[in-house]
């Protein structure tokens, strides 16, 4: 059989089990809802080529105290209560530092230990990227529990990516240099551009997938019994996860900037997720569903952020 895009049989194999056995994720569940939206937004953030060229430039230090501080300041923009539910996390030794000043990119998470209680581990840089990265994880550990956690991944790391963009505007207006703190805008926008292509690539075997039912029913077989690794499920549902908590941030981005999203209400429903449907809170969102235009709109908004004169020449 001869597949197009370069595609192999394995390849359908395992998108076919994978589409079979991840049936209820709600990443899964969202990506194959919106799947024409999906490939347009793919398509769109490819032809930003610039994307992959952004580089980030050398960051002054910052200590610690200094950047958890400013994170708590940041907060407390967003709630009163934040900055002491930070302090409580601090007190009861749930917020992990670990030494990434070798990576270019923090890594971080927000689970929660064996009280129930949400524990914060992010990479420090010590600069100003570990104020966005600290918010990042706090965002996500607001919503880390409760009944409604099967169903947060619809809209956990959108909220969260959101939040960086917030953070990045409250630096800017703290006098900050510029070319600094734009810095982490644009690994994430070079992030986004890399997830895109790889989530593209999945796009497209199930658009295959789809569209020749007569050759994939064939397969159906020779799938079940097809070895799915840990990297294979990545590949889709991480990609997944970023790409669309991506997307997420920049139509929430342009839609804040024109008074139609408040802050009020970003952080009652990152912590909605917590306690009622993802999906509920997914439908108050966009009543209209997905739409390329307002991802558009936020892309060329935050994109105003970067310093075209940095591209990589």
């Amino acid at each position: 059989m001869s597949y197009n895009n370069n595609m192999e049989e394995i390849d359908i194999l395992k998108m076919m089990k994978l589409l079979d056995e991840k049936k209820d994720d709600p990443k899964v569940k969202i990506l194959l809802h919106y799947l024409n939206f999906f490939d347009q937004a793919c398509d769109f953030v490819l032809s930003k080529t610039e994307l992959s060229t952004l580089e980030s430039a050398q960051l002054s230090p910052m200590p610690l105290d200094q950047s958890v501080g400013l994170s708590k300041g940041f907060l407390s923009f967003l709630s009163p209560r934040y900055p002491g539910v930070l302090e409580e996390y601090k007190y009861d030794n749930r917020v992990k530092f670990i030494d990434n000043s070798k990576e270019q990119f923090g890594y971080g998470s927000a689970s929660l230990n064996e009280e129930g209680k949400p524990v914060i581990l992010y990479g420090v840089h010590l600069d100003v990227n570990d104020i966005y990265l600290l918010v990042h994880e706090f965002m996500h550990s607001l919503n880390a529990e409760g009944k409604g956690l099967k169903d947060r991944d619809v809209l956990t790391e959108g909220f969260a990516i959101y939040s960086e963009l917030l953070v990045n505007d409250y630096l800017n207006m703290s006098n900050f240099r510029p070319d600094e703190v734009n810095q982490f805008i644009k690994i994430r926008l070079r992030s986004f551009y890399e997830r895109a292509k790889k989530l593209k690539e999945k796009i497209n075997i199930i658009k295959y997938i789809y569209s020749h039912p007569d050759e994939v029913n064939k397969l159906k077989e020779k799938a079940n019994s097809t070895y799915i690794s840990i990297t294979d499920e990545s590949e889709l549902l991480s990609n997944m996860q970023y790409t669309f908590g991506n997307i997420v941030s920049l139509i929430l981005y342009a839609k804040r900037k024109n008074g139609l999203f408040k802050d009020e209400d970003f952080v009652r429903m990152n912590e909605d997720i917590n306690s009622s449907n993802g999906f509920e809170v997914f439908s108050e969102l966009f009543p209209r569903g997905l739409l390329l235009d307002e991802l558009v709109n936020g892309y060329n908004d935050v994109y105003s952020l970067v310093d075209e004169s940095e591209l990589k020449k």
